[in-house]
Formats: structure tokens, sequence, C-alpha cells
């Protein structure tokens, strides 16, 4: 088996490769449709539903760009005003085993990196709506290109507490700060981690040590 990194060309390849697999992005996913227009001729990515009947968006970059996720919530808002019952109906024939739930679509953003300013503001997004960060690993077998999504963990919102404040008789006061809704904290996938070490192994062993520091000073 021949094994070697590899670069993805554009955005329509990245989407070939997952269309070619959707259990990469979730296990039983559905693409729903590939790549389309807005009625404002803005282009996202595709639309495809998870296992449980949750419509997904999904974003896709082959470089990291820190306007991926308010380019996508741009996509998203459009999906929100035509509403779940267009997606069914426009869709459910091509699906015709899957129910849709009505629940907010879900949000996934795919790239090979995330800039701090994408991981910042997804801490920010509505609790009902499901953000996940992917990263992508990209690599041939035997001329063959593939790729490997490792999820990217969201930190979570830290909550204001109630702090004293002095007023102008200099009496103190406790005055209470809201709690706006915080993303519940998630633990960083131990299993999407232990697939990429495991990955890197593979390809040390199939690579040697020293193509495999080659491939590494290239990333």
């Amino acid at each position: 088996m021949v094994l070697k990194e590899a670069k993805i060309r554009d955005e329509a390849e990245l989407e070939s490769l997952l269309v070619r697999d959707p259990n990469q992005i979730e296990e039983n996913f559905n693409i729903i449709t590939q790549r389309r227009k807005t009625s404002e001729s803005k282009r996202w990515a595709f639309l495809g539903v998870d296992a449980r009947g949750t419509v997904t968006l999904i974003e896709l970059k082959v470089t990291s760009d820190g306007d991926q996720l308010r380019q996508a919530l741009e996509y998203y808002d459009w999906l929100v005003e035509q509403g779940i019952d267009w997606i069914v109906d426009a869709y459910k024939e091509r699906l015709p085993g899957v129910i849709f739930n009505e629940q907010m679509p879900q949000l996934f953003l795919i790239a090979p990196d995330f800039d701090d300013k994408v991981v910042k503001e997804a801490k920010y997004i509505r609790t009902d709506i499901k953000l996940r960060l992917f990263r992508y690993l990209a690599f041939e077998v035997n001329g063959t290109k593939e790729i490997k999504l490792i999820e990217t963990h969201i930190p979570p919102l830290r909550e204001l507490g109630t702090k004293p404040k002095i007023d102008g008789n200099k009496e103190q006061k406790l005055i209470k700060t809201p709690i706006l809704p915080t993303r519940k904290p998630e633990k960083k996938p131990v299993v999407n981690k232990d697939e990429e070490t495991k990955l890197n192994e593979t390809i040390k062993e199939c690579v040697g040590e020293e193509l495999y520091r080659q491939l590494e000073d290239n990333t």
C-alpha cells in the first residue's frame, strides 16, 4: 500500500469526497442536495440530514477562513426563511425512508483548520442550534484521495456571575448580572483523537520515519 499526504484543490473536490462517503460526516448521514445557489445567487456547500431526521447545512472551505462561520450563518438564515416544510416537500422523494423532524437545522463547518475568530464566535451561537466544527486530513492511498474528519472542540461560554459594586455614597450593593444561556461544555471526542493518532501511525508505518517527518514539516 502506498500512502502519502494529499492536498484538496477546491471546495468542489472536497464536496465530492464527502458525497462519496457521507458516513465520514456522521453515521447514517444522507446528502439531500449538493452545492446550489440561494435566491440571492449565493452558493452554499450542501444540505444533508442525519439519522434522526435533522436537516443539516454544511459549509466547506479548503483554507482557514475567519469569515467561514459568518458566511455560513447567511446561508443558514436563508434556509430558515424557506422553512422545514419547503425542504421536506422538495427532497422527500430522494430519501423515502427518512422522517424529517422539526428541530432547528444543524450547522456543520468543515475546513483543514479553523481561525481563532471562528472558534471564538462559535461559543455565542444559540444553544438550540447544533454547531459542529470538523478539521479534515487529506491523504492518498494507492493514488486515490481520501479524507478523515476530526471534530474540533468548541469551548463553553463563561457564565457571568454576581459582582459587588460601590455606588456614589460608597455603600456596597450587590448588582445581579443576568446569566446568559451557555453552550454546555463538551469534552473533546476521545474517539476522534484516537482515530487521528491511529491514522498518523498508519502513515508512519507505510512511508517510514524519514518521509513521515518530511510530511509533518510540510503541514
